[in-house]
């Protein structure tokens, strides 16, 4: 799984093919950024 951000937006995403591959160049294409899982949780609320 990838975690991608835009904005205040968050998405995971799975990364295990070439077709979710795809699907997640087309997302950082559209101006979506990668983030780490550690950031992501802290962003979210997380402990």
């Amino acid at each position: 799984m990838k975690t991608l951000r835009k904005g205040d937006e968050f998405k995971r995403v799975k990364n295990s093919t070439k077709a979710d591959w795809a699907a997640i160049k087309k997302l950082v294409a559209d101006g979506w950024e990668f983030i780490d899982k550690t950031t992501w949780r802290k962003m979210r609320g997380d402990k």
